[in-house]
């Protein structure tokens, strides 16, 4: 059994791959509980052949997780990156190490799962969107903030004021405050997605696959114009790409 992580900005999500098989994905929040969340998680399970940890940014979440890996089951995690090219995709940054990891993974699982052109959207803190031709090159991405993100940075920056214990009026105009505020950053992200899937599609003259991840995907969902694939576990997808081929060339 091989343990996969993917440990985002505010969560830890998780996944057991048996025999190839990648098991359902589970979540805990990564902040200053994660050890004894860790503890109620990962308590009954079998020592994992190996624990194969992508980390996005620089928290101490994947620091806990080795500890706690080694402290337990006396193994060591491993640190996936993005590489120059692997598993049929070509990465496209200059320094290709700098492109993120959770993005990179997404890459590896949209590729393994049909090779063809696709875009990938991550709507986490931040929403990604990432590009795959048929013939597996990165073509780039983009990146703006996410729902939670730009909010915060609306009501650090001017006298907006939002009280997340409201329950914000729904419907397509708001009628106070804090409705105008997660109204306004819903249909900005969907107005972004939206207009890079149709420049993309153009750009591309051909069929485009899309493919949704991250947290805030349900919300966004029922707002895009385009049929979107929810694949909430894409990053763990990725991770058992590589621990595949991993475990094929030991």
């Amino acid at each position: 059994m091989n343990l996969l992580v993917d440990i985002g900005n505010t969560a830890l999500k998780w996944a057991a791959l048996n025999q190839g098989a990648l098991g359902p994905g589970s979540r805990v929040p990564a902040d200053d509980g994660l050890d004894a969340a860790l503890n109620d998680a990962w308590g009954g399970l079998p020592r994992p052949h190996r624990v194969l940890v992508a980390e996005v940014g620089a928290g101490t979440a994947g620091a806990t997780v080795a500890r706690w890996a080694h402290d337990r089951w006396g193994c060591e995690s491993v640190q996936v990156t993005a590489k120059g090219a692997a598993f049929g995709v070509t990465n496209s940054y200059r320094e290709p190490a700098r492109l993120g990891v959770d993005r990179w993974l997404g890459l590896l699982a949209a590729r393994a799962l049909d090779p063809q052109a696709a875009m990938i959207v991550d709507c986490g803190s931040a929403v990604t969107v990432d590009v795959l031709d048929g013939e597996g090159c990165h073509l780039g991405g983009l990146i703006v903030p996410g729902l939670g993100l730009a909010r915060r940075c609306l009501e650090r920056y001017t006298q907006v004021r939002v009280d997340d214990g409201a329950a914000p009026e729904v419907s397509l105009l708001a009628r106070d405050t804090a409705g105008a505020v997660r109204g306004g950053g819903l249909y900005a992200v969907v107005a972004f997605v939206d207009r890079v899937a149709q420049d993309i599609t153009h750009a591309l003259g051909g069929p485009l696959r899309r493919i949704i991840t991250g947290g805030d995907a349900t919300v966004l969902l029922p707002l895009l114009h385009d049929a979107y694939e929810h694949r909430p576990d894409l990053v763990l997808e990725g991770l058992a790409v590589v621990a595949r081929a991993d475990s094929c060339a030991s």
